[in-house]
């Protein structure tokens, strides 16, 4: 039972989910830029894609914060607090 345990703890974790909200969020600031390079241009679209992307700015640091989450996972989930393979868990600790 305890093999069953460690294995399952052992196992990576992938949460689509998460890359879902981060494709989101990359896909929000490459709109924001498009907003820019068209404002010249005063159509329907362009007003519309102004008022949804007010915020588009905000895409960026919650890339960034998911970004870092995902990669803290296998950090947080080893029992040691490192990944293992790296040089860190190699190098001896004082």
């Amino acid at each position: 039972m305890n093999e069953i345990n460690a294995k399952q703890s052992e196992r990576k974790i992938h949460l689509p989910y998460l890359d879902g909200i981060r494709g989101i969020a990359a896909f929000f600031v490459l709109l924001y830029h498009l907003m820019y390079q068209i404002q010249g241009y005063e159509t329907e679209w362009s007003n519309l894609l102004n008022k949804l992307l007010r915020y588009g700015f905000l895409g960026v640091p919650v890339f960034i914060v998911l970004s870092g989450y995902c990669l803290m996972l296998p950090v947080v989930r080893s029992r040691n607090g490192y990944i293992s393979g790296t040089i860190v868990c190699i190098l001896p600790m004082h």
